[in-house]
């Protein structure tokens, strides 16, 4: 069955996380995502605890890089660029996350691009975007969390502030850069013309503040640190014989059915809790009432009952736990990927975004840096193999 993105070639130049995650997205429904990488690999193989202990292998390319090929080229020699070049001018997209400066020097930029093929799209992908009085400086994930007020709400009052353990800013702009090049092959679909994609981490930081900074100008009270609360509704972190639970009691009705499962129905009458609003504030008085009828029965009885009376509740997993929830094997959020005798069968995140006539899949490891030179560029540029042994030993691939 052809994927929705068969016959799209993608340059990938990126690097860690939000860039790979991005062109991980196209691979993963049917383009053609050629990884580069300098001459012995980048330096994303040894960031992050070595996978199974194995010398230069970390976890993330392992898992971005799915479904992609693999080449090395010396993007920073003029020979290096040239046979970019070339690749440029037979390919639908080119992705890269280089700082300012980086993707100038190696002439990477929509303004260099576009003049060796026109109708060529580029996502840059970036700490602080093209444009703007901080375009030039630096800006990793924690970096974004901190500018953009999301670290000052996490944690609990009167503690530090606490960014989130898990890298979402960077996931969430290689989503929003995957979004971007669908609108942008949308448009040439319509019109043959390229164009840059310009996405930037702090960008989307503050997006995800965006209903915080409507009330900062408009309500009177504001957010500050509430733990594991929520705001302006009850919801919270609640101790089980043995665990903890999640349980959200947002909305009227659901409040009410918790209530008469707990026989409180006292509650229900009394105007300090009539709305979500109110039960926020008062949750001090209403926590421990809560906290009473879980304590008392084990974390499977609560998410069981409270499911059966329509109400919010979760347990609070650890991750291994997670990973094995009948749920997310129903929905095929963990394939197994085959890396050979060395590393075995390792699971990797399935697609969050189910099509129903053009299903995504994971089926192809992660290229090692290199592995497909003789693919690439013998199909794609018509180079023999003698081409190739000398590039290789000028290393310029």
């Amino acid at each position: 069955m052809k994927q929705v993105l068969d016959g799209v070639r993608v340059l990938d130049c990126t690097r860690i996380v939000a860039g790979p995650h991005c062109t991980f997205l196209l691979a993963a429904m049917g383009a053609e995502v050629i990884h580069i990488e300098k001459p012995g690999g980048e330096l994303d193989w040894d960031i992050g605890a070595p996978f199974a202990e194995t010398e230069g292998c970390a976890c993330h390319p392992l898992y971005t890089n799915c479904n992609k090929k693999g080449i090395t080229l010396d993007l920073r020699d003029e020979k290096g660029q040239a046979i970019f070049a070339k690749l440029v001018e037979k390919s639908d997209v080119v992705v890269q996350n280089y700082s300012y400066g980086g993707a100038e020097k190696l002439k990477l930029t929509y303004d260099d691009l576009q003049k060796i093929n026109p109708s060529i799209i580029v996502a840059a992908l970036s700490g602080f975007g093209q444009t703007g009085p901080y375009h030039q400086r630096n800006c990793w994930d924690p970096n974004a969390q901190a500018m953009s007020g999301m670290m000052s709400l996490g944690g609990f009052p009167e503690n530090p502030p606490t960014r989130s353990p898990l890298p979402i800013i960077d996931f969430t702009t290689g989503i929003y850069g995957a979004l971007g090049i669908m609108y942008a092959l949308r448009h040439r679909d319509r019109t043959g013309e390229g164009q840059l994609v310009d996405v930037a981490l702090f960008d989307v930081a503050i997006s995800f503040i965006g209903i915080t900074a409507m009330e900062m100008k408009k309500s009177t009270q504001q957010r500050t640190q509430v733990g594991n609360a929520t705001y302006w509704s009850l919801a919270n972190t609640f101790k089980s014989k043995d665990g903890w639970v999640f349980i959200s009691l947002t909305t009227n009705p659901i409040w009410s059915r918790f209530c008469k499962l707990i026989q409180a129905e006292q509650l229900l009458t009394d105007e300090r809790y009539n709305d979500d609003y109110n039960r926020f504030v008062h949750r001090e008085s209403l926590i421990p009432v809560i906290d009473q009828w879980t304590s008392s029965r084990t974390t499977a009885d609560i998410v069981a009952i409270t499911g059966e009376n329509h109400i919010p509740c979760s347990p609070v997993n650890d991750v291994r736990t997670a990973m094995a929830d009948p749920q997310v094997l129903a929905r095929e959020m963990l394939v197994n990927i085959d890396y050979g005798e060395d590393l075995g069968t390792i699971p990797v995140p399935g697609l969050p975004v189910k099509l129903s006539k053009t299903r995504g899949r994971l089926d192809r490891p992660a290229p090692r840096p290199g592995q497909d030179n003789k693919e690439v560029y013998m199909k794609i540029l018509g180079y023999d193999s003698e081409m190739l042994d000398i590039l290789t030993k000028e290393e310029i691939i």
